[in-house]
């Protein structure tokens, strides 16, 4: 299997994000990667402000027209995807991979177990996290994530490895908790 793995700027202009990220993808194939991976939130960003009404609108729906994107790219590049983005599911906010097989179709979606990408100091209500460790069965074997601080966690660590996955996809991002956010930072 070969994969590429990709750290692209991430700026605030999600149609900017998506055109790199499709440039990179189309860079992977070309190079005949099984496998383009991009970090947690590559394509939305992570400069949450602790502002709920704020926070929200840098979330995408899994699916949605972002996502179904990504999947068209992914069948017609004949690649792998796996990326990392902030999901808006029904006034809920989480910091979600998605893992997108050559056929076009998500294979896997996962949301991050553990609490530190947001200030577990507020009660911001729309800031969710997810409750299960998943695999997926793909071409390039069994694969699962795990987020950033889902790391540091060692009942998920178990979870993950009773799983027997072949790949473990962690994507991870600099968040800037107690800090300014901004892109540049």
């Amino acid at each position: 299997m070969r994969a590429a793995l990709v750290v692209n700027k991430v700026v605030s202009d999600v149609s900017e994000n998506m055109r790199n990220i499709i440039a990179y993808i189309n860079k992977a194939a070309d190079n005949n990667a099984d496998l383009v991976m991009f970090s947690e939130t590559a394509l939305t960003g992570f400069s949450m402000t602790d502002n709920p009404k704020e926070d929200i609108k840098l979330g995408i729906p899994i699916p949605g027209e972002e996502i179904e994107k990504l999947c068209r790219e992914a069948k017609k590049r004949n690649i792998n995807l796996a990326i990392g983005v902030l999901e808006e599911d029904n006034g809920s906010l989480y910091d979600s991979a998605v893992f997108i097989n050559r056929n076009g179709t998500i294979g896997l979606k996962y949301r991050r177990v553990s609490k530190g990408w947001r200030d577990p100091n507020k009660n911001n209500s729309i800031y969710m996290e997810g409750t299960e460790v998943l695999s997926y069965e793909s071409d390039i074997g069994k694969i699962c994530f795990l987020i950033c601080g889902d790391m540091n966690n060692d009942t998920l660590i178990t979870k993950a490895k009773a799983l027997k996955a072949d790949i473990l996809l962690f994507p991870f991002a600099r968040s800037f908790y107690g800090g300014t956010v901004t892109h540049e930072r």
